[in-house]
């Protein structure tokens, strides 16, 4: 059975009229609504696992020993003692500080950049490339995705302004959406040697990465490379050794993770689930989280994108023929991401990873959306073009009075609110000066000032104010700066 071909360009065809505004508008609305969540990036500190996992990076730049060396030793002494994800611990020992003072701005910068990249550019493979779409059709598309990954996501203080959380699991995941568009590039090379050499370097590097990251990302990564390895053995056979390759050389990396001897030092810090157990509490959760993650700014967003995946169902090369199937299909995938904190911990998970299972959740709801009308389309040519220009009118008003009711729950909405009344600023000032004493070479004791009362809870993971020297973040603090003490209290 031959692969199914790319759909005509949907390009060459006139663009409905609704459509540049909804891209223009669209586009711009997601842009301009990252401007108070990136400048908020520039009142953020390290704190906490922050200095633990850039310890080795600090330094090693501070004696002038190899980078490298230092960075793959703390790998190894995770392996054995804490955790497996090994490629997880490296970009975790990437902590911004460790190289620079103050480059702990770029946390949100790399991390709503890498998101938002990576799934505009496999929604670019999707729409351009396999159904024939123009940039038009994108866009829109595009806005809608992104913003709802970072305007909506449930914790961004652990996903977007904290480095060590984010590194874990907002990266990773960005990274598997990467291997995805490789993946799909991949299936387009057709009969060009050299392209799909190359292209399948690409995907083997970012398997090997994906691979050695979270563990929730890892288990649906690999079930969407076996997944991608049957489909290409049902259109693309002759080309199955690939698919197998990419499978084998992830599940070879997953494997490394998992037989970590530190898995099981960590494990004992909590109370697991059996397997059978985790795939039922997994399940459980996936049905709660298909209302639970819903809110009302995700269903307007995807009512308004409704005429744009429409029209791309046209000439869509997919025969729409098992409309329960896609459904189910996402249902399990989304249950599976929760599979691995319930056998190890026995719960849902925390913030950080509540918001990658929301992040495939907009992905699924997405595909799903489109594969249902396409299946509709299939059956009924639908209203006529005046029809739909007007139901996009008003989806977009709809989606207007939505957006202003539930601003201030928003990213952006709690960045803004946070910048505007002085709250982060004051936590920026007085942190600034704690990391000042940190720095003096001839402050050998740094007892600080409370960071504030109330701290902003957009930037906030746990608390960093502790009377106590042995408190785990006046440890972190001593630790990485080579301090004799660190608390919170008057100074003797």
């Amino acid at each position: 059975m031959s692969a199914p071909e790319p759909g005509a360009p949907l390009a060459r065809e006139p663009l409905p009229v609704w459509l540049r505004p909804l891209a223009v508008v669209g586009g711009a609305a997601a842009l301009l609504s990252l401007i108070p969540v990136l400048a908020a990036g520039f009142y953020i500190h390290p704190f906490g696992d922050d200095y633990i996992f850039g310890v080795p990076a600090y330094a090693a730049l501070q004696s002038g020993d190899s980078l490298l060396a230092a960075l793959l030793n703390t790998v190894r002494v995770y392996w054995f003692g804490w955790q497996g994800t090994f490629t997880g611990v490296l970009a975790m020992e990437l902590m911004p500080d460790a190289f620079l003072w103050r480059g702990y701005a770029a946390t949100p910068f790399v991390m709503a950049g890498l998101l938002i990249l990576s799934a505009g550019k496999l929604l670019h493979t999707g729409v351009c490339r396999w159904l024939g779409g123009s940039r038009w059709y994108w866009l829109p598309l595009w806005a809608g995705l992104s913003f709802l990954m970072v305007q909506c996501m449930p914790d961004p203080a652990q996903s977007l302004y904290w480095w060590n959380g984010a590194a874990l699991y907002t990266l990773f995941f960005a990274l598997m959406l990467l291997l995805m568009d490789r993946l799909s590039n991949l299936s387009l090379a057709g009969g060009r040697p050299r392209r799909r050499r190359t292209l399948l370097a690409e995907c083997a590097v970012l398997a090997v990465l994906v691979s050695g990251g979270n563990f929730v990302t890892g288990l649906l990564t690999g079930l969407l490379l076996g997944l991608y390895w049957l489909a290409v053995l049902i259109w693309d056979r002759p080309r199955w050794r690939g698919a197998a390759l990419l499978l084998a050389l992830y599940a070879a990396g997953f494997a490394v993770c998992l037989a970590a001897p530190g898995n099981r030092v960590r494990q004992g810090t909590g109370t697991g689930l059996s397997p059978a157990d985790a795939i039922l509490r997994s399940l459980e959760q996936g049905w709660d989280d298909l209302t639970g993650l819903a809110t009302p700014v995700v269903w307007a967003v995807l009512l308004l994108l409704v005429p744009v995946l429409w029209k791309l169902s046209e000439r869509a090369p997919i025969p729409f023929s098992w409309p329960l199937a896609a459904p189910v299909l996402a249902f399990l995938l989304l249950s599976a991401q929760n599979a691995p904190h319930f056998y190890t911990m026995g719960e849902a998970g925390p913030g950080r990873i509540r918001d990658i299972v929301y992040f495939f959740y907009l992905c699924a709801l997405m595909a799903v959306e489109f594969y249902l009308l396409g299946w509709l389309h299939r059956r009924w040519k639908g209203p006529g073009p005046r029809f739909i220009a007007a139901c996009t009118a008003l989806a977009a008003a709809l989606l207007a009075v939505i957006l202003w009711k539930n601003a201030p729950w928003l990213t952006a909405g709690k960045a803004a609110a946070a910048l505007a009344d002085g709250s982060l600023a004051q936590y920026h000032q007085l942190m600034l000066e704690r990391e000042t004493q940190y720095r003096d070479p001839d402050q050998a004791r740094v007892y600080y000032a409370p960071a504030m009362g109330a701290q902003p809870r957009l930037v906030f993971v746990y608390s960093v104010d502790d009377t106590d020297p042995e408190a785990f973040p006046n440890i972190a603090a001593r630790n990485f700066f080579g301090k004799e003490e660190v608390a919170c209290r008057p100074a003797e």
